[in-house]
């Protein structure tokens, strides 16, 4: 009914004869699918419940289990753990997360949540994510590559001509009435398209890598005796 597209290691495929359906796959603990809302059968429920008994006998002399049994992990990873070839969703997801929302838990993404949870920006994503096949750690690497490289490319643009703007005031000053204008390749339209495309890869760029550095990391095994009481509340929400 709903996912996070932007979770570490996370494939969306195509279910053949189904074109609103696909498959979510994702890669370890820490990466199950963010906050979430899904469907889960009787016997999928009872596995669940079967292995949450498990893990308290397991685990019973364990300072690592509170009296409620909780084993440092929360449903959506325990989920991605059981049944990691047979989670489906919807296409494109019936829900999303509301860009307005804040996070009790990590607030230092809100100002990155209300950009990426613009519902056409979800959705955009979701669709390069079925019609590629590409995993979103791919997808993030060629988004970063390809924003620095437009950055680079129009910050360039964007010196040269205030380079030329400044040399040719100073020429007009000399008494030359030259005008790139009129005399070079530019023209008022194109300077304002150069500056403000430089403006939007770089924030965009900013956004993206500001997101990477303020995320928390990815959880690769249960948590200490002194923060497995803290992450149940927590897990859910520790994607951006």
């Amino acid at each position: 009914l709903s996912y996070i597209p932007y979770v570490p290691n996370l494939v969306v495929s195509k279910v053949p004869g189904f074109s609103r359906i696909v498959q979510v796959q994702t890669g370890g603990v820490g990466s199950a699918l963010g906050t979430t809302a899904y469907i889960i059968s009787q016997r999928g429920m009872e596995r669940l419940i079967r292995h949450d008994d498990e893990q308290r006998k397991q685990h019973s002399t364990s300072k690592m289990t509170n009296e409620n049994g909780y084993t440092g992990l929360a449903i959506p990873d325990v989920m991605a753990q059981l049944f990691p070839a047979t989670r489906y969703a919807t296409y494109p997801t019936v829900f999303c997360r509301a860009p307005n929302t804040k996070s009790l838990v990590n607030p230092q993404l809100d100002a990155l949540r209300e950009v990426v949870f613009q519902p056409i920006i979800t959705t955009s994503v979701q669709s390069v994510l079925v019609k590629t096949g590409l995993s979103t750690n791919t997808l993030l690497q060629l988004t970063v590559g390809v924003l620095l490289t437009l950055t680079i490319l129009s910050a360039q643009l964007t010196f040269t001509t205030i380079r030329d703007i400044v040399l040719v005031t100073m020429a007009n000053n000399n008494g030359d009435n030259g005008s790139i204008f009129s005399n070079g390749s530019f023209s008022s339209s194109s300077i304002v398209v150069v500056v403000m495309s430089f403006l939007f890869t770089g924030f965009s760029l900013f956004l993206i890598l500001q997101g990477a550095l303020l995320a928390p990391k990815q959880q690769q095994q249960p948590p200490s005796s002194s923060t497995a009481t803290k992450s149940a509340s927590a897990q859910d929400e520790a994607r951006p």
